[in-house]
C-alpha cells in the first residue's frame, strides 16, 4: 500500500477526510492546534498542517481513483513527473511523530515565496489578482499588481498567496 496525495478545495480538508473515512479508505490529514483571536473571543482550532493537501493509503490506484474523485471537496490527485504523487510511509510517519513532538507550537510550512516571484491572490481583499512580490516584511508580502493598467502597491499576507 502507498500513500498518495490529493488536492482539495480550499478549507475542506478535514471534510474530505470525513468523507473518505466513511467509504472505508485510510486516510491522514495532518492538524495542528493554534490559538485564533476573534473580534470577541480567543479560540484554539485543529488547522490541517499543508493547506489543500490530504494523504489518502491505497493498494491500487487505478482501482480507487473514480471512488475517490468523485467525492465532494476533492479537486484531483497530485501528480508527479507523469505519476500520481506518492508518500513513503516512513516520511508520513516522520510528519506524525514531529507532530506529536511538537505539540503547542504553531508549525509554519514554507511555501518558498521569494522577492521577484509571480503570485496568484488566493484569499483577502484581493482574490482573484496576480503581481509580482516586490518585498517580504515578516508574514507579509508586498506585491506589485499590473493588473489595473497601472502599478499598485498591496500589502497581503504570505498565506494568501501562492506561487503563479
Amino acid at each position: 500500500m502507498a500513500w498518495y496525495v490529493i488536492y482539495t478545495k480550499s478549507n475542506s480538508e478535514k471534510k474530505v477526510s470525513k468523507y473518505l473515512e466513511s467509504k472505508g479508505i485510510v486516510v491522514y490529514c495532518p492538524v495542528q492546534r493554534i490559538s485564533r483571536q476573534w473580534s470577541d473571543r480567543m479560540k484554539c482550532i485543529d488547522v490541517p498542517l499543508f493547506k489543500s493537501y490530504v494523504f489518502v493509503n491505497l493498494a491500487d490506484y487505478t482501482s480507487c481513483s473514480r471512488q475517490i474523485l468523485g467525492t465532494q471537496g476533492i479537486v484531483r490527485f497530485v501528480w508527479w513527473q507523469g505519476k500520481p504523487g506518492i508518500v513513503k510511509d516512513d516520511e508520513i510517519n516522520a510528519i506524525i511523530k514531529f507532530l506529536q513532538e511538537n505539540k503547542g507550537s504553531e508549525v509554519i510550512v514554507d511555501y518558498n515565496i521569494n522577492v521577484g516571484d509571480l503570485v496568484h491572490i488566493k484569499q483577502g481583499a484581493l482574490t482573484g489578482q496576480s503581481g509580482k512580490v516586490i518585498t517580504i516584511k515578516g508574514k507579509n508580502a508586498v506585491l506589485q499588481l499590473t493588473s489595473l493598467q497601472c502599478r499598485l502597491l498591496a500589502s497581503t499576507p504570505v498565506k494568501n498567496i501562492e506561487l503563479k
